[in-house]
This record gives structure tokens, sequence and C-alpha cells, in this order.
């Protein structure tokens, strides 16, 4: 009897010591081994201890799983037609196209339901889309949104509020917005690139980008701006480094504006109507290092203008 029961503990060892090397062994793989180096795999451990990692392993063991398992897979698509989803490696790519709201509002209600996904591109081009209505987007994770060419014209205030936390990207360009729909932007904290090109917009007013706070690249090629107010551009003094105001209106450098801008790297503004600059319009731009100017109407460039620049 006393035979047997060595024989029977040696058993248990060995297994206890076979999945305790394969704990060690897996810990290390994930960066976790909070009882053990992984040199103390040759050390023996204790049949408590190896209790203890193989309730870690049975703990963890869905992680790793999960990691493996990656892409996600898209709703069936006869619910999301005519949307069409794309399994990719961070998330689900869809895009919307040639069609109206009612169906992408019915495409938005599918995705609603699945709360667990990652929209990693919502793309919506070429619709007939005058106006985003309040929470449309509500209860879906959307890192990239684009809204191309769909006749955009009103942006509800709310339409995008709900994306405040995952939102990176977002592209306007192409639609026909009159002016910069500030209340909708004011929740995007963590936006890193507007794209407005192509639009109707007029004038840049009064803390027009207030809560965009992380933006790095706004870009407004092709607007029709005429006048940017003295603060147009507040809140966007931490991280801006690339701004485009190129093919607009503008007919002279808006320097009140620009003073704040001081982690400006590149600014374009070339195809405006600028017939004069002076030596005090880009004194704020302590961090430029591209300035387009090309196809205004200069006369004359002071001498010492870009002095302090370093172009």
């Amino acid at each position: 009897l006393q035979q047997s029961w060595r024989q029977s503990w040696r058993r248990r060892s060995v297994t206890c010591d076979r999945v305790f090397c394969d704990v060690v062994a897996f810990n290390k793989l994930i960066g976790f081994s909070p009882f053990y180096k992984y040199e103390d795999v040759l050390v023996r451990p204790s049949m408590a201890a190896c209790r203890w990692e193989w309730l870690i392993l049975v703990l963890c063991l869905p992680f790793p799983l999960a990691l493996a398992q990656g892409v996600q897979n898209c709703p069936p698509r006869n619910e999301l037609e005519p949307c069409v989803c794309t399994p990719k490696k961070n998330g689900l790519d869809i895009l919307c196209e040639f069609t109206d709201l009612n169906h992408i509002s019915k495409a938005m209600a599918v995705l609603k339901g699945k709360p667990s996904i990652i929209i990693f591109y919502l793309k919506l081009r070429h619709n007939n889309l005058p106006k985003l209505q309040s929470f449309v987007f509500l209860g879906i994770d959307i890192r990239h949104l684009t809204i191309h060419n769909s006749s955009l014209s009103v942006i509800e205030e709310s339409s995008l509020s709900s994306m405040g936390k995952g939102l990176t990207q977002l592209d306007l360009s192409q639609n026909r917005l009159s002016t910069v729909p500030s209340p909708a932007f004011r929740n995007l904290h963590h936006l890193l690139i507007l794209n407005m090109n192509h639009n109707r917009i007029t004038a840049l007013h009064s803390k027009a980008f207030e809560g965009l706070d992380t933006l790095e690249i706004l870009t407004l090629y092709e607007n029709k701006i005429s006048n940017i107010e003295g603060d147009a551009f507040k809140g966007l003094d931490k991280k801006l480094r690339r701004l485009n105001l190129g093919g607009n209106k503008l007919t002279s450098v808006p320097q009140e504006a620009f003073s704040i801008l001081d982690t400006l790297k590149k600014l374009e503004m070339q195809e405006n109507s600028i017939t004069s600059i002076t030596e005090g319009d880009f004194e704020g731009l302590k961090n430029l290092d591209s300035l387009g100017l090309a196809h205004n109407h200069l006369r004359e460039v002071p001498g010492r203008v870009f002095s302090h620049l370093t172009l």
C-alpha cells in the first residue's frame, strides 16, 4: 500500500512539474509570471505553488485565445445592405455608397445591436445625406469616419458626441457645409485628423475648433474662407502641426489667429488672394519649417518677414 501511494505521488509530482513548466513558459510568452522567474523552471515547486500556477493558467487562458482569434466577424450581409462589411485586423471596414439616410440609419441600427465590435473604418461616400441626425452613431465604436461627397450641409450638435472616446480621424470633405459645426466637434477629445476640404465654408468664427485639443492635422483646402477671427484656432495650440488653408479667398495673413499656434510645423496658404505680408504676420509660428504661399498676388516681401523661422 505504501509503495502504491509513493508511485501515485510521483505521478502527480511529474504531472505537476510538467504543468508548472508549461505555465512558466506560457507566462513568459504573455509577459506575466508573478511567482517565479523564467529560470526558476528548473526548481521543483511545491504542490501548493503548482496549484496556484495552474489556477493562473486557467484564469488567463481566454486572454491569448482572444488575441489569436483577432479578426472580428461582420454582421450578416443581408442585414447591412446596401452597405458592405469587410473584416480587417483592427476592426471592421464598412462602406455605404450611393444610398440615402433611411438605409444608412437601418445599417447603423444593426451595428448598435453589436456593442462589442469595433468599426475601424466607416465610409459613407456618394450618398444623399443632407443632415447628420442626433445620436445616429450612439453605441457604435468608430475609429475613422468618412462622410464624403454626400451633400452634407447640417451636422446636428449631438450627432458625433457619443464618439468622443474612440474617433481619431474625421473626413467631411466634398460636402456642402457653410460653417464649421463647432458644437458637434466639442466632445471629440481624441481626434487627430480633421479634413473639411472642398466645402462652402466662408469664415472661421471665434473658437471654431474648441474642444479639439488633440488635433494634429486640420485641412480646409478649397473652401470660400475670406475671414478668420482672432481666436478661431483657440484650443489647437497644444498639438496642431499641420494647417492647410490653401484654395480659399484670404486677402491677408490672419496674424492674430496664427499667434497661438507655436506647435505648427507646416502651413499651406497657396492659391489665395493675399496681396501683401508684413514682418509680424508669422511671428507666433515659432516651430514652422514649411510655408506655402504660391499662387497668391504678392507684390513684395519684406526682407525680415521670415527671419525668425527655421525654413
